[in-house]
């Protein structure tokens, strides 16, 4: 599981990737391989977060993305010419 947090007061960004033993009642819990699933917690969803489902693009597809991500990454930190940009994040 990847959580990513954005904490408006403090103007930060900040991400996790780890593993988490879920509640089978969980949303995240009944993915199926390849699905894309966001949860939405914030001020106005508190008590009963927003979830985003969808299917995903396919396990070739996503796992060229990341690697096209990653060395993106890795040049802009070796060059250290511009901040690092992670598509949606920036």
């Amino acid at each position: 599981m990847t959580l990513l947090q954005y904490n408006e007061e403090k103007n930060k960004l900040t991400a996790q990737v780890s593993l988490e033993i879920l509640s089978i009642t969980h949303a995240f819990a009944s993915l199926t391989p390849c699905d894309n699933i966001f949860q939405i917690s914030s001020q106005w969803y508190q008590e009963n977060p927003l979830i985003i489902r969808e299917s995903g693009a396919g396990r070739d597809v996503t796992a060229g993305g990341l690697h096209s991500d990653l060395v993106n990454i890795c040049q802009q930190l070796i060059y250290r010419q511009h901040q690092v940009k992670i598509k949606g994040l920036n």
